[in-house]
């Protein structure tokens, strides 16, 4: 699951955009044909990230942010992008 929302003008032109990206290695995986207790798979970090208008990163709203987390901690991301760069009336 990817985290995508957009704000448009009326014009549709996007002007605000909260993405999770794929992010860094974290850590390095690392696998054996014959497996031991030092093999562990890949893990990439997904941030949340507000984008401006031109596309450029206006700040990262949470570093690593996965489905394992507790829903309320995304919820209250996303509210407060929304009260901010949104309609208020939408955050509710």
């Amino acid at each position: 699951m990817q985290v995508y929302i957009l704000d448009k003008n009326q014009d549709y032109k996007i002007v605000r955009r909260l993405e999770q990206v794929k992010g860094l290695n974290k850590p390095e995986g690392y696998v054996r044909f014959f497996g031991g207790p030092n093999c562990h798979p890949h893990k990439n970090a997904y941030p949340l990230v507000d984008y401006d208008e031109n596309g450029e990163v206006s700040a990262i709203m949470h570093h690593n942010f996965s489905p394992d987390l507790n829903q309320e901690i995304y919820l209250g991301i996303v509210k407060a992008w929304i009260e901010r760069y949104g309609k208020p009336e939408y955050a509710s």
